[in-house]
């Protein structure tokens, strides 16, 4: 073969090879999974592991006591053994040596006595512990089998403070850089084929030109409807019904003004209007999602009565309004609710990137917004956060719901915890707070190739990155 066509040959084969190459990333860059979240935690805490964000964080940073991957075994990654009595009432825990949160703060097991003893007294203050040969003992009077389920939450796994802005694990991850706009966990020690290093950049809305970054691999922590159509076309999807609900937070100070928004504000035509376009709702009667003891499915109950109307207001109804594709239709929507009821609709355009500086604020520049809540586990306390928390997003909470609150947090019995879950929810429908909307399904996205990953029991939502291999 003459000499110049193997070197035709030869430069053809090298610009096809780098013709394939340039459909990946480089080399370096595909260790990095890289997210979209439509929020970051004001703190990423164990404290907030009912927050989406950092609930998703802490898979990655920080490890429970005990898990329960399949739903009936416990297991443990941070034990060396364990076990407990066959009535409940006592506990061993003996956790692995050389535990680290990071290369400069060792997890000791001295250290683990005083976090099991912190947490364990929060459970149950009248619990005995003692510390022998680097094993813990935990003793209670009763037998105590919700205490299991208890130490695979992640709000209950080890963890450190560091600064303001994060906390440390025991997780495959770290935090090694936390900003307004980026996130970046780090892994503590390289494994071939597995992901370095996760980045997490905060989304601002449907024109952020990350929705057209091919780099990103996981687009489930953005509004569903804002997941670009290259992503539909090209993932693997996954259909998921989630245990969050979409609600109309009513923070007016006249009871009557809210009896009259909770009632005349028609759900069905608010939501809408809200979310233009989204073609597909779950209907839900209250704040809890399907799938969880105690929801019912249906619109709320509503009755306008003409009655009602006779509420005068000196100023009209603020609803701060957070997306940029509805204005139309919450002009329409404003316009019938004065014809309907006499009362002004004001609709006032907000960043969602401000909210906190908003929540903040007192009294609260609004009376009507639309929250997502959600829990990470099957938790009915959950759902009523939003109404208990002085800093959430209203200016007044209701006495009879934090003392039902209490009860709540006090038993493991489920019948119980729904029998106290149906009265907060009477109480919330007394007080008018709140509009349930829909409760959210979508479907999950992700990189065709990726191996191990967990499809169901939120392992796809919530997925732990540290287990997929490229």
């Amino acid at each position: 073969m003459p000499a110049y066509r193997k070197i035709i040959i030869f430069c053809a084969v090298i610009l096809a090879g780098a013709a394939l190459l340039s459909r990946w990333p480089a080399a370096s860059e595909r260790d990095v999974w890289r997210v979209l979240v439509g929020a970051f935690p004001g703190k990423i805490s164990v404290d907030n592991a009912h927050i989406s964000s950092a609930y998703y964080i802490l898979r990655q940073t920080h490890e429970p006591v005990l898990r329960k991957d399949d739903g009936q075994n416990y297991t443990s990654k941070i034990m060396e053994r364990w076990s407990h009595t066959l009535d409940y009432t006592g506990y061993e825990f003996c956790p692995k040596e050389q535990l680290n949160f990071d290369d400069r703060n060792a997890f000791t097991k001295e250290l683990f006595y005083d976090h099991i003893s912190a947490i364990t007294k929060k459970y149950d203050a009248g619990a005995q512990l003692k510390y022998s040969d680097g094993c813990t003992m935990v003793r209670f009077k009763a037998p105590a089998k919700g205490y299991l389920e208890y130490l695979t939450l992640y709000e209950n796994s080890p963890t450190k403070p560091v600064g303001d802005s994060y906390e440390l694990g025991l997780g495959p991850y770290f935090v090694s850089y936390s900003g307004d706009d980026r996130i970046e966990l780090s892994r503590k020690n390289y494994l071939r084929g597995a992901y370095s290093t996760i980045v997490l950049y905060l989304y601002k809305d449907v024109s952020d030109p990350k929705l057209q970054d091919r780099g990103i691999a996981d687009f489930n922590l953005i509004p569903s409807v804002d997941v670009p159509g290259w992503v539909k076309e090209t993932y693997r999807s996954f259909d998921n019904v989630e245990l969050k609900t979409v609600n109309l937070i009513i923070n007016h100070p006249n009871p009557a003004a809210r009896r009259l928004i909770r009632n005349c504000l028609d759900a069905e035509a608010f939501r809408r209007a809200y979310s233009p376009r989204k073609t597909d709702f779950i209907d839900i009667k209250t704040v809890f999602p399907m799938g969880l003891t105690g929801a019912k499915a249906g619109l709320p109950e509503q009755s306008c009565d003409r009655r009602m109307f006779g509420v005068s207001l000196s100023t009209p109804i603020i609803f701060l309004n957070n997306r940029d594709d509805n204005d139309a239709q919450m002009a329409v929507l404003s316009k019938d609710f004065l014809a309907k009821t006499g009362i002004r609709f004001n609709v006032v355009k907000f960043p969602p990137e401000q909210m906190r500086a908003v929540k903040g604020q007192r009294p609260r520049p609004y009376n009507l917004i639309v929250i997502v809540i959600d829990a990470t586990t099957p938790d009915h306390g959950a759902f009523f956060g939003p109404f208990l928390d002085p800093s959430g997003y209203q200016d007044f909470n209701s006495a009879v719901l934090r003392g039902l609150y209490a009860e709540l947090t006090k038993t493991d019995e489920l019948s119980l915890r729904a029998e106290i879950s149906e009265k907060m929810l009477v109480e919330l429908d007394r007080q008018n707070v709140v509009l349930p909307l829909y409760q959210i399904s979508s479907k999950l996205y992700y990189p065709k190739g990726i191996k191990n990953i967990n499809v169901g029991r939120g392992f796809l939502q919530y997925p732990e990155v540290g287990e997929f291999r490229l």
